[in-house]
């Protein structure tokens, strides 16, 4: 218990306080709940070369070809439009590259294309950062309440670092860490 009251601090939602958690990472996230998600399968050789382009794209990424990363991960897209790993992968390029509101649909149908809780923990944090850049400061604490959510420890520290009771808290707690070494 006393974990969740220390998330509950940290992410300023005392919400799960009195009922249990979540067993689903889909139960967790509220904006998507009764939607359908859009999926899609793929037979095994699209489903290969979409994973192909998609370690190509980050590799181009890695060495500095961030504008042949986001055509390759574009690539991946056309082959898989609810890929939502193309589509956190093309956002992140398009971040990188200045186009925000290309990065935002792209990280909007990401997670409008998946319960995957890896993916939808970068997704989040990844649209608050896009968000917060375009202004857009509520949404962007709304995605890293879910980013935190999901387990993204940028997203919790960011929202620890923001929230002047989780400080307080966590002086506290380090004070009394201290007398105890």
């Amino acid at each position: 218990m006393d974990d969740k009251i220390l998330d509950a601090i940290f992410t300023r939602d005392f919400s799960g306080l009195s009922e249990p958690p979540p067993e689903k990472a889909s139960e967790l996230i509220e904006p998507t709940a009764g939607k359908k998600r859009k999926t899609e399968k793929h037979d095994e050789s699209t489903a290969a070369t979409v994973k192909q382009l998609e370690k190509q794209g980050v590799l181009l990424a890695e060495s500095g070809d961030v504008a042949a990363a986001e055509r390759v991960f574009g690539e991946a897209i056309i082959l898989a439009p609810y890929s939502a790993s193309a589509r956190n992968n093309r956002a992140q390029a398009r971040r990188m590259l200045g186009n925000l509101t290309g990065a935002r649909d792209d990280l909007d149908a990401a997670i409008e294309a998946t319960d995957d809780a890896a993916v939808l923990r970068m997704a989040y944090t990844q649209r608050a950062i896009v968000r917060k850049n375009l202004g857009d400061r509520d949404g962007a604490d709304a995605d890293l309440l879910q980013g935190a959510r999901y387990g993204n420890i940028l997203a919790k520290a960011a929202l620890k670092d923001a929230n002047p009771y989780a400080k307080m808290c966590s002086a506290m707690v380090t004070e009394i860490m201290q007398k105890y070494k």
